[in-house]
């Protein structure tokens, strides 16, 4: 019999998921509500490293399913290989030593065996695998060899069968190696003796590449058999993780199985076409800074779509040969005569590509667009107005009136600024590089959120050799991230000097001051603290000028703080939306007196955060504005002179009242119980915890159940006993207001009272609970609830568990002496 059995489970281990896919992570847990989990350590889905900490798409799964469950969980790993600790795993699910166990697979007859979620918590394919550093075999052509020698494990079975069944359906001889290993596999690969192998997405080795995926297969969380309970909180617990975060599978997926190459690998096509080492012609449309640009003194192509086809360039060995443009006529021109070869930056439209011919790329990068009026105008009030336009491809603006054409974004802004036109979209990279360069005094700005996010791709001419497309597009995939931002940082911001004239213009009262400081010079001492002086200001004026910009971007408001003059000053729209005086002298005297009257920490004021001469970003109370308690978001920067001396603090402030509100409720959704609204589990015992440890001595805990509340639930139904739940939460809310309560699980509830009281004062609070429970009924007709309580006077208990087996035990005396009532001990 004993054979038999192990056989079963044996059957079972080589059911798990066609690949043995598990779980795990062990975290610290308490006696009671801890889901124990099988951890069959496994690469990809349940790992262990070398200082003990755990990682893997079952357990970052399964955290993110406590924030739901309220679960703590303790792993139980096994000894002996895969299949010797997933039979020992499976044998322990089935008789209830462990709770549950993940990665899988569903059947009938293991639904005979194990309870199952109504949904799984992902999907793992096979895959067929090189070796890394095998450049010869590709996802292209591995169906082209006359016999793809496949090495396996095992001799037929489902696995096999499905590997087949796609092999044929693309016309692919095939010759099986069977291997008793994926070791033995990994060295046939070595070895030459075979061209591919076959495993699963989870557990193929670091050391191979996929080239095929297919079959993919559902894995589940299994839970012992009978343990409704538990399935039912695992179902309520999934069905609200996915509504919340729809994309967390596939983001666990591509983490953990979707494996590619470590490096670049081209196809034979590809390598013939890079040997060519063609002269590749790229079209540049001048003027479209930070995008794409010709350097007027150098004649180098310059901006963010040069530089990723210059990395490109690089990467490939591709020649590139930029071809210079400001007319758009002649840009379209050049495109539709096939005189280039690739277009830098192109947005995601399909009408593209039919009326110019054009393929795009895999996108680099995306940009969200940004409408700029003329000041005094309204967003409603354009339609038949003035549009600056400056489109490459000739799309119009079928709301305008009329629209007048520029050569660059800058130049249509400077239209809208100066009054030419009344407003034009602009891109978020090209408007920060305009306003890093120059003040536009007459512009509003608004960023169009509702439009989204638009792609910007490469574009092939669809007469070119279509190989390059793929290169392109293997380029831009593989392309590290870091490298984008670099790009990104170092190309969006303007470095061209700006002319005499321009910076006159721009800085009046700056020039004005350093002009009236160079007239009063008397000397080459006094000239050079001028020059300090006025650089001082230049700088000064122009991070001003750059956050008053931005501000208005996304209709914050800012402040000027002079250190030495101990005045703060609220500009613009910043009086009227803080309510807040426009000037405060003595700003340091003032704030302190506003502390000491408003009930707010001075670590969370704007007065403290400027008085500590910091830059960065803080989340503040304004104790002087008409709603003291509002929160706000501040980001600042102090202006320092040559002696490393606070001159200035320049800040941009935002409301975030509702952010505030919402993340208070996500909190508080976290940390209570989802039916009873006070304290769940987890938050309860760490907040008794606390409680413990600020003082040494006081207190008690009061464990209490409901009676017979099983009884409940089995003649009226779960639905009743939820309603006693809900009401018994109710009652503790105004029973213990402002005590530590919260629901362990089940009908076990907790209280701790830090304060210290007499036997006689404590005994009075707990008769009073007892009749105040009382008045709660299950169902009219039915007789009002009772409860037992168990009361732990704490002595010098520190830790939450001590104090609970104390109350426990107190509680289940109540219990055997007939209920309906509490002891002290």
């Amino acid at each position: 019999m004993k054979l038999a059995k192990s056989g079963k489970y044996c059957l079972c281990a080589f059911i798990i998921i066609f690949i043995c896919i598990y779980m795990a992570v062990p975290v610290k847990a308490e006696a009671r509500r801890v889901v124990r989990v099988g951890f069959p350590e496994q690469e990809g889905f349940t790992e262990k490293g070398r200082d003990g900490h755990y990682s893997g798409y079952t357990y970052d799964y399964l955290q993110e399913l406590s924030q739901y469950t309220q679960w703590e969980y303790e792993f139980v790993e096994m000894a002996g290989d895969i299949n010797e600790s997933l039979t020992a795993l499976l044998d322990m699910l089935a008789n209830g030593e462990i709770d549950m166990l993940g990665g899988m697979t569903y059947s009938d007859a293991l639904a005979e065996i194990y309870d199952y979620p109504g949904m799984s918590y992902g999907e793992v394919g096979l895959v067929l695998a090189v070796e890394d550093d095998n450049s010869e075999l590709t996802p292209v052509n591995f169906t082209g060899r006359e016999m793809l020698k496949i090495a396996v494990t095992g001799n037929g079975g489902r696995q096999q069968d499905a590997m087949i069944k796609y092999l044929e359906l693309l016309g692919q001889n095939y010759e099986l190696v069977h291997c008793a290993s994926c070791e033995e596999k990994l060295k046939l690969l070595r070895e030459n003796k075979a061209d591919v192998m076959m495993d699963t997405e989870a557990g193929i080795s670091k050391e191979c590449r996929i080239i095929a995926r297919f079959s993919f297969s559902p894995f589940y969380l299994a839970v012992t058999r009978g343990n409704t309970e538990l399935l039912k909180e695992l179902n309520a617990g999934m069905a609200e993780l996915k509504e919340t975060d729809p994309l967390l599978i596939g983001r666990l997926h591509d983490e953990y199985f979707n494996r590619a190459a470590s490096r670049l690998i081209y196809e034979e096509n590809e390598k013939s076409y890079l040997a060519q080492n063609k002269t590749l012609r790229a079209v540049v449309l001048n003027g479209k800074l930070p995008i794409q640009n010709v350097a007027a003194k150098t004649g180098e192509a310059e901006g963010i779509a040069v530089d990723f086809l210059n990395y490109i360039s690089e990467e490939t060995g591709l020649t590139i040969e930029y071809i210079g443009i400001t007319d758009p006529e002649e840009y379209r021109s050049v495109i539709l005569n096939d005189q280039a070869d690739i277009i830098l930056a192109l947005p995601g439209s399909p009408q593209l590509m039919e009326q110019f011919g054009i393929i795009h790329t895999l996108p680099y990068m995306n940009i969200s667009q940004i409408l700029v009026i003329h000041k005094g105008l309204e967003p409603g009030e354009l339609k038949g107005k003035t549009a600056a336009t400056y489109d490459a491809f000739g799309n119009r603006d079928e709301n305008a009136g009329e629209e007048k054409l520029y050569y660059s974004p800058e130049a249509a802004m400077e239209a809208v600024d100066q009054g030419e036109a009344d407003y034009c979209y602009i891109d978020n990279y090209s408007f920060q590089y305009c306003i890093n360069k120059r003040v536009y005094k007459n512009i509003s700005s608004i960023v169009l959120a509702e439009s989204g996010s638009q792609s910007i791709s490469m574009g092939v001419v669809k007469d070119s050799d279509l190989v390059l497309h793929g290169i392109l597009n293997k380029v831009i995939a593989y392309m590290p991230e870091a490298m984008k931002e670099s790009i990104f940082y170092e190309s969006s911001i303007s470095q061209e000097r700006t002319s005499f004239l321009e910076y006159v213009r721009a800085n009046p009262l700056p020039f004005a001051a350093a002009v009236l400081l160079l007239l009063t010079a008397a000397g080459a001492a006094s000239l050079h603290n001028i020059r300090n002086r006025y650089e001082m200001s230049r700088k000064m004026a122009l991070e001003y000028q750059r956050y008053r910009q931005l501000s208005e971007v996304v209709g914050e408001c800012i402040y000027e703080y002079d250190f030495r003059g101990d005045v703060l000053k609220f500009l613009g729209d910043g009086v009227y939306k803080l309510g807040v005086p426009e000037t405060i002298s003595a700003f340091s005297v003032y704030g302190k007196q506003q502390l000491a009257v408003r009930e707010i920490p001075p670590e969370e004021s704007l007065y403290q955060w400027i008085m500590e001469k910091k830059d960065g970003t803080k989340d503040v109370q304004i104790i002087f504005a008409r709603e003291p308690e509002r929160w706000y978001r501040v980001t600042s920067k102090v202006v320092k002179d040559d002696s490393g001396y606070p001159v200035y603090s320049i800040g941009r402030v935002w409301d975030i009242q509702q952010e505030k509100i919402e993340k208070d409720r996500l909190l508080q959704k976290a940390q209570n119980d989802g039916l009873t609204g006070i304290y769940n589990s987890a938050t309860i015992r760490e907040n008794i915890t606390k409680a413990l440890n600020q003082s040494s001595f006081g207190g008690a805990l009061l464990i209490m159940d409901i009676d017979h509340f099983k009884s409940i639930n089995d003649r009226y139904g779960h639905s009743v006993g939820d309603h006693v739940l809900t009401q018994v939460g109710m009652k503790m809310k105004h029973i213990f207001k402002g005590e530590i309560y919260g629901r362990l699980g089940g009908d076990e509830f907790v209280v701790f009272l830090p304060q210290q009281m007499t036997r006689e004062e404590l005994k009075t609070r707990v008769e009073g609970a007892c009749e105040a429970f009382k008045t709660i009924e299950a169902s009219p007709g039915w007789d009002k609830i009772t409860v037992s309580i168990g009361v732990a006077v704490r002595t010098d208990e520190t830790k939450f568990s001590d104090l609970y087996e104390k109350a426990d035990l107190l509680l289940y005396e109540v219990k055997r002496e007939g209920r309906n009532g509490y002891r002290i001990g």
